[in-house]
């Protein structure tokens, strides 16, 4: 390998016991090295040795800074170096290793290591010893063992072959550390020390790009299965770069029973330190891949691992230990750093992980899991909270089955407990968790002041993730109620503290995004959910993930890529599959799909989904049933049901309105009201319409009027035109009109002939400018003047505008233009 390399020169030197001796080693190193220059060729002469060993040392090292070139590096091995072992032989190679250049190396190649080896050996790159050798026998590591560390107890040795494998040079860094430790804490911490430093110089920095990217990325997992590392790295050249790392001896051997690999576990460690110090973000990614595939597996408890690692570490925090007292021994390192050095069968032994893995199931929306791992950790015995965390999680899962009364009821039970008993951040949690089975229930405003409550509480309690959690709830509460002003102040309140990294921040970003939406924003809607997208991973949090490809694929269909939209809901569908998703964004997911392929004939898809939707028409949870009728009524008029989707969308218009809901609302009536107009019925399509206007406006709804395509177009044009409704309700329509393709032109002259447009916009151009003249205070004589034309003609023309506008007199059409117009004398 290093033959092949331009800018480096192998030097190999063949010891045997006569080179035991420092002088014999000088003058072999320097013959070795006439190769490089023919000077060194004087000093492996027998006269070179009459000023003595250390002179001759200096002398070899002052010609070697002279005659070896800087940007060439010189790598000397030194074969069979444990045959010509001695005290001298190991000062000359210290001396070498103090005094040389950055650019010459020594290796050695044999299973020796020296009683001199010291903190040099550390601190410089010149002398190295074999990377990982991982082939010494039991007996003979056993006696170098004995050598470097006397007195050695067996269960030390054992720790250290089991960590560390049979690697020489950790003796060395055993024994560096068994002098300068004062406890057997700071030795080990030591020996860490002293190993990744190693593993950073030595193995890493000769790695190339691709092979440290996957050391690195499958550090999280056990066992190094090829398949599993391909899944989790996405490639597949697993086998390929397994077999080459345990041929180099870089810390892997192959398990023949298993038929996996393994790194040793010092090597683990420093590569997971790496993956948290270097690639934090992707760790969900990767720990959601390999999740995934124990899960296809049945590895119960390696899936549980995987999904503990997933979650927001700060999410599960607040949500158990701070709350009910369930927290590890170890409060110094951080939750996924404990994750990530704990085994997967210590999930089904430790009451901790055991409560993790329960949590962590409940957020990936798996309910029969968590229960399970409730029942285990309770099995592994009683300590501080248990009782409470387990009905608190059972309430949770009851809530994601759909029995919001029964969940209402434990949480109700615990709240009414002797307050002392119920830490106030734990209330907290309480308390949003009632808002969100109120809300289910169809009780709005109890659950939004549950929500408003639990934030005040958390303030009080300074608990930042409690605060930021009954933001988001709030937020979502507000959008689903049509409140966009409500939402956008909560996001922002909530984004100048969350972290940019956590699913939260992602979930902010998407009730700004979806806002953006509604309102026809779609350049910064895309921003905000490029920027969302990258915070929420789809393993961390199902609910929020949720949440932003329902945005996503809203904006990608106003955009006008339904398909994209529509393969966006086809894979969150399938992904929620056999989960029980929270706040009911399951359905939302079904409905929306159902949606999407009516609109562009999928209707195969439309009928898969309609099948999920179909139970939850008339469930209590308004949020949940009224997106399904919805898409129900999109089905049925897909399958020319007219009659049956008419009639679904009567029969739900008073709960509609008993939601709170104004974009609900909004969209029931343009829904409906395109219906009504492919039937025939323009007079009640109309009214529907106008109703929908009126909601739009109040609210600054714009994009909802997609919901309606074609036919909601053609009845705008007739609104826009006609003389029946307020002039800003005409002019909010003639905005929604955009919507549809480019800008609409309507020719006022033969609106103005069939006698049914009136006011401002019965007004030419030239007479527009007119009036904006006259408003402005202008005589006839200065506008004739401004306009080049005679007074009878500006005479004239104000007739018409008198006319059109229904006045008599220029203050009577002051006041109309203001009226209707806002005024017109400033800028139009």
């Amino acid at each position: 390998m290093f033959q092949e390399c331009d800018s480096t020169v192998p030097l190999w030197v063949t010891l045997d016991a006569h080179d035991a001796c420092a002088d014999r080693f000088l003058q072999t190193l320097a013959y070795c090295f006439a190769d490089v220059d023919a000077r060194f060729a004087r000093l492996a002469e027998a006269e070179a040795l009459e000023s003595g060993v250390e002179a001759l040392a200096v002398e070899f090292v002052n010609l070697a800074d002279e005659a070896c070139r800087a940007e060439i590096e010189y790598v000397v091995f030194l074969d069979a170096y444990d045959t010509a072992s001695s005290v001298d032989f190991d000062e000359a190679l210290v001396f070498l290793n103090r005094n040389m250049g950055s650019n010459m190396r020594f290796v050695v190649a044999g299973r020796y290591l020296s009683s001199r080896t010291d903190d040099l050996l550390l601190d410089s790159p010149v002398i190295e010893f074999g990377a990982c050798d991982l082939l010494f026998d039991d007996v003979r590591f056993r006696a170098l063992a004995s050598a470097h560390l006397p007195g050695l107890e067996e269960a030390d040795y054992r720790s250290m072959v089991e960590e560390g494998g049979r690697w020489p040079l950790l003796l060395v860094f055993a024994g560096l550390a068994r002098k300068r430790a004062r406890t057997p804490q700071d030795m080990r911490r030591r020996v860490q020390g002293y190993c990744r430093r190693f593993f950073e110089r030595e193995v890493m920095a000769r790695l190339d790009g691709a092979t440290c990217e996957f050391v690195i990325e499958t550090s999280l997992l056990e066992d190094l299965d090829p398949e599993l590392c391909d899944r989790v790295t996405g490639r597949n050249d697993a086998v390929v770069m397994l077999e080459q790392l345990e041929a180099k001896n870089l810390f892997v051997n192959y398990r023949v029973e298993e038929r996996v690999w393994r790194y040793a576990p010092l090597f683990r460690d420093y590569l997971q330190s790496k993956l948290l110090c270097l690639h934090r973000s992707q760790i969900e990614k990767l720990a959601g891949r390999a999740g995934e595939w124990f899960a296809e597996r049945g590895r119960t408890c390696e899936h549980a691992r995987c999904l503990a690692i997933t979650c927001d570490p700060y999410y599960m925090e607040g949500t158990i230990a701070s709350s009910v007292g369930l927290v590890r021994d170890d409060e110094q390192e951080s939750l996924v750093e404990h994750l990530l050095a704990r085994p997967a069968a210590e999930f089904e032994t430790d009451p901790y992980l055991a409560w993790v893995a329960a949590w962590g199931c409940f957020s990936a929306g798996l309910v029969g899991e968590s229960r399970g791992w409730v029942a285990i950790a309770r099995n592994l015995g009683e300590n501080e909270g248990a009782e409470t965390a387990s009905r608190f999680i059972g309430a949770l899962c009851l809530a994601l089955e759909g029995d919001s009364a029964g969940s209402l009821a434990i949480i109700r039970e615990l709240l009414g407990e002797d307050s002392a008993s119920v830490p106030r951040q734990f209330q907290c949690l309480l308390m949003h968790m009632e808002g969100e089975n109120r809300e289910r229930l169809g009780q709005m405003r109890q659950a939004r002041d549950l929500y408003l409550k639990a934030y005040s509480l958390a303030e009080r309690a300074d608990s930042s993730f409690y605060k930021l959690f009954d933001l988001y709830l709030l937020a979502q509460h507000y959008l689903s109620l049509g409140d966009f002003e409500g939402a956008e102040a909560t996001a922002c309140k909530a984004l100048a503290s969350v972290r940019q990294s956590a699913p939260l921040h992602g979930a902010f970003l998407a009730v700004r995004a979806s806002i953006r939406v509604e309102r026809h924003e779609l350049e910064e809607a895309a921003e905000l959910m490029r920027r969302a997208l990258q915070s929420v991973s789809r393993s961390a949090n199902v609910d929020m993930y949720v949440d932003v490809c329902l945005v996503r694929a809203r904006m990608e269909r106003v955009r006008g890529n339904g398909i994209e939209a529509l393969g966006v809901m086809t894979d969150l569908v399938d992904f929620i599959e056999g989960k029980c998703v929270p706040r009911n964004m399951g359905m939302r997911a079904h409905a929306l799909k159902a949606a999407l392929a009516v609109e562009f004939g999928e209707m195969s898809a439309a009928r898969s989904s309609e099948r999920e939707i179909d139970g939850f028409l008339d469930d209590p949870d308004l949020f949940r049933s009224l997106p399904c009728v919805f898409a129900k009524a999109r089905v049925l008029w897909g399958l020319d049901k007219r009659r049956e989707c008419l009639a679904l969308l009567d029969a739900n218009q008073e709960r509609v309105t008993e939601s709170g809901s104004a974009y609900l609302l909004a969209q029931f009536f343009i829904l409906r009201s395109s219906y009504r107009a492919e039937e025939g019925d323009g007079t009640r399509a109309m009214v529907d319409l106008n109703q929908a206007l009126e909601l739009a406006m109040q609210n600054d709804y714009m994009s909802v009027f997609l919901e309606g395509k074609t036919c909601v177009r053609e009845l705008l044009l007739k609104l826009v035109v006609g003389r029946k409704i307020s002039f800003a309700v005409r002019a909010y329509a003639k905005e929604a009109l955009l919507l549809f393709g480019g800008e609409v032109e309507l020719d006022e002259s033969i609106a103005l002939k069939s006698g049914s447009v009136q006011g401002y916009y019965a007004l030419t151009e030239r007479e527009r400018e007119i009036l904006h003249k006259l408003n402005s205070g202008m005589s006839r004589g200065e506008i004739a003047v401004s306009f080049g034309i005679s007074q009878n003609t500006v005479k004239s023309h104000l007739k018409n505008i008198y006319s059109k506008l229904g006045v008599r007199t220029r203050s009577e059409a002051y006041k109309a233009s203001e009226r209707e117009y806002g005024g017109m004398g400033g800028d139009e």
